[in-house]
């Protein structure tokens, strides 16, 4: 029998961190719908049962899409700190359940009011900007031979990609990356302490300063930037989003829009350093780069799994959930579920599968910036690998992962290279 223990994944044991998904195996065949005591929830590792509860939001709710963080905690330091007081009372009233956590009928209204922002076409129109913001980065390391690659390239990429679309100034980005980190912090680390907390309740709420201030200056205004679009949708009836829903909507793409891009990146290129002939093969080839991005989001969810609520009494797999239990549903382990996917831990560019994958997730919550993400990795591996091969970790510490057992990603990935010379 394997000695790996799920739950070793949420006490974000270093090991289970680093490599979930041997626990992941065992969960799927022996109990692929188990009761997890540290996190509180029924976890979900089979394909087949997480499709089932994603095509049923009437029955599994997304309020708690992201968990949630010690309201103990939170009331200890409200009592002793008037600071963090005032500044969650003010997170508490002006942000809205808004699409990652919202159930239809809510849902369907607010993509509806936004998702044209985030068509394929928005997505082929930014590719010079993303290309350009791309090769400035890459060139500021190419004749170096090494890199931090995380801190370098893959969160300013994403950052400068998203502060674009908002049109706010590059200038604010190293506060956009602490509300961003202060914002992630939470979200699969349930063992936040009291000054972490503060400073991610204290960071929410200069974000709502900034954002609210902006989200005025562009309402009602005319333009194509994400803030002005966001903030002045409305249907043909009239309808609007309120200002709170625009808020949590800004914040999520926000988190979103760079957190998950970062983290895809990364995994992209410690695959790379770890596979020479992958590199030979896609700089040879440079339509299978796009494949090869399909792959890493299979094999390496960046996000590796959101949490729903049983609205009633169900049935899943064969396990009864009773009304009112949390789920988490394991993208990462149905990514790599062998009823679902031929080979599914074998990286294949070739691979032709009748099932997608969920590393956007599935049905009416599938993720809205998909498609920029998609054209944002592909970029960023098609700048690099012009420029880079002979790429290599740099040593057998090379690497460092984010403590989450939702967010999936390297917090640090150190990589040596040798200049290629530029095509064409």
């Amino acid at each position: 029998m394997s000695p790996y223990n799920i739950g070793e994944i949420f006490t974000l044991d270093p090991d289970a961190v680093r490599c979930p998904h041997e626990r992941f195996a065992r969960a799927r065949d022996e109990e692929p719908v188990a009761w997890v005591e540290e996190i509180g929830a029924y976890v979900l590792s089979r394909y087949e049962d997480v499709v089932q509860i994603l095509r049923h939001p009437e029955l599994f709710s997304s309020s708690v899409a992201v968990g949630s963080v010690s309201m103990k905690l939170a009331g200890e330091l409200a009592a002793d700190d008037e600071r963090f007081r005032d500044a969650l009372t003010r997170v508490a009233s002006n942000l809205a359940p808004a699409l990652l956590n919202a159930d239809p009928p809510l849902h369907n209204r607010q993509r509806s009011l936004v998702s044209r922002a985030f068509t394929q076409r928005r997505a082929n129109e930014a590719e010079p900007a993303i290309r350009a913001i791309a090769t400035e980065l890459a060139d500021g390391f190419v004749d170096l031979g090494d890199v931090e690659l995380i801190s370098e390239f893959a969160v300013p990429l994403p950052l400068s990609v998203i502060a674009d679309r908002l049109d706010v100034p590059r200038s604010d980005l190293p506060r956009f990356k602490r509300w961003s980190d202060a914002f992630t912090l939470a979200i699969g680390n349930h063992g936040l302490s009291r000054e972490e907390l503060r400073e991610m309740i204290l960071s929410q709420a200069e974000f709502l300063d900034y954002f609210d201030d902006l989200v005025e200056q562009r309402r009602p205004a005319v333009g194509d930037d994400l803030v002005t679009v966001i903030a002045n949708s409305s249907t043909s009836g009239g309808d609007e989003l309120s200002r709170p829903e625009v808020l949590s909507m800004l914040m999520q793409f926000l988190v979103a829009g760079n957190e998950t891009t970062t983290n895809l990146i990364g995994s992209a290129m410690r695959i790379l350093a770890e596979s020479p002939h992958l590199v030979r093969q896609l700089r040879s080839q440079e339509g299978l780069i796009a494949p090869f991005v399909e792959e890493v989001l299979r094999l390496e969810s960046p996000v590796q799994g959101p949490y729903r609520r049983a609205v009633e009494d169900s049935t899943v797999g064969g396990c009864r959930i009773p009304a009112g239990s949390k789920l988490w549903l394991a993208f990462s382990s149905c990514n790599r579920d062998d009823r679902a996917f031929p080979e599914p831990n074998t990286l294949d560019i070739h691979r032709e599968d009748p099932q997608p994958h969920l590393a956007f997730g599935f049905g009416g919550h599938y993720c809205l910036g998909a498609a920029l993400a998609r054209t944002e990795a592909r970029v960023a591996l098609e700048v690099l690998l012009d420029r880079f091969e002979e790429i290599r970790l740099q040593d057998t510490d090379s690497t460092q992962w984010h403590a989450s057992y939702m967010l999936r990603g390297h917090s640090e990935l150190k990589l040596s290279f040798r200049r290629a010379q530029l095509r064409g």
